[in-house]
C-alpha cells in the first residue's frame, strides 16, 4: 500500500506541475479510513513521515515524498477504497457540497 501511495502522490505532482507551469509542490488531501491511517502510520519509512497534527481540528499531517499531505479521516469511506487522494480545489469543493446537503435537509 505504502508503494501505490508514494506513486499515486508521485503523478498527482506530475499532473500539478503539467497543468500549472509552476514548480512548487501541489496541495493533496487524503481521504482514508481510520484502520487505513494507523497501517500507514505503523509502516513508516523515508518515504512517508509524520509531520504533525492539526490538535484543534484532529487532522494529522503527513509528509510522502517530501510534499506536506493533510489526512481527513472518515468512517463513512466506500468499503474497497482504502484512501482517496484529490487537490485542495476539489476537497473544498466536496466539502461545500457535503454542507450545502445538510443545509437543505435542516430547512426542507
Amino acid at each position: 500500500m505504502i508503494d501505490s501511495l508514494c506513486e499515486n502522490v508521485y503523478k498527482m505532482t506530475i499532473k500539478w506541475n503539467e497543468e500549472h507551469f509552476i514548480r512548487e509542490n501541489p496541495e493533496i488531501v487524503m481521504l482514508c479510513t481510520p484502520k487505513t491511517y494507523c497501517e500507514i502510520r505503523k509502516e513508516m519509512s523515508d518515504r512517508i513521515q509524520y509531520e504533525r497534527e492539526l490538535r484543534e481540528y484532529g487532522i494529522p499531517i503527513l509528509t510522502i515524498i517530501g510534499i506536506r499531505v493533510p489526512v481527513v479521516i472518515r468512517n463513512d469511506m466506500p468499503k474497497n477504497v482504502e484512501y482517496q487522494l484529490m487537490f485542495r480545489k476539489d476537497y473544498e469543493r466536496l466539502e461545500q457540497e457535503e454542507m450545502y446537503k445538510k443545509l437543505l435537509a435542516m430547512f426542507d
